[in-house]
This record gives structure tokens, sequence and C-alpha cells, in this order.
């Protein structure tokens, strides 16, 4: 995990386990790396996703989905929202 950087944390699953993201070594390339850590810090789950326009923090985690929110929230009220599903690779 020496590579990533800016850790940032999203949220914590029902077992106190952590969800993470990070950015890759070196520049921002459009996709964050997230995690899904247990209360040991095993990893549970990873995937990668864009982050939102705002840099959004709006996430919720299913068995096999991670669910986040889609919009411009520093132009709100204007503007849309949607929930944009991403696949978790599960460990």
């Amino acid at each position: 995990m020496r590579n990533f950087q800016n850790p940032r944390i999203w949220g914590v699953n029902a077992q106190g386990g952590l969800l993470v993201s990070f950015m890759p070594d070196g520049e921002f390339k459009g996709q964050l790396k997230m995690f899904e850590f247990a209360g040991d810090a095993s990893i549970l789950r990873r995937s990668e996703m864009a982050p939102g326009l705002s840099m959004n923090r709006f996430v919720a985690t299913t068995e096999q989905r991670l669910w986040l929110a889609v919009a411009d929230f520093a132009a709100a009220p204007a503007g849309q929202f949607s929930v944009k599903s991403i696949d978790w690779d599960v460990k």
C-alpha cells in the first residue's frame, strides 16, 4: 500500500471496518482506489471509482456493490443527481 497516497475515510462498515479511498502514486488520473478494510486491517474488498464533481463522500455499500451519489453539490440545487453502482472485487 506504500504506492497509495491521500487516504480518505468514507465510512465505517457494520463490523467496525473502514471504507477508504487512496490516490495512486504519481499524478491523479481520474480514478481513486477504494478499499473496504476489516477491523483487523485486512482487505475485504477493493474497487476503482471516479470521484464526484465536488469530491462528495456519499456512498453506501452492499454485499456486491458500492453505491455512489453523483452530483455537483457545489451547484445545488441546480443540476442533476444520480446514484452510480460500482462492482466490488470481493476477496
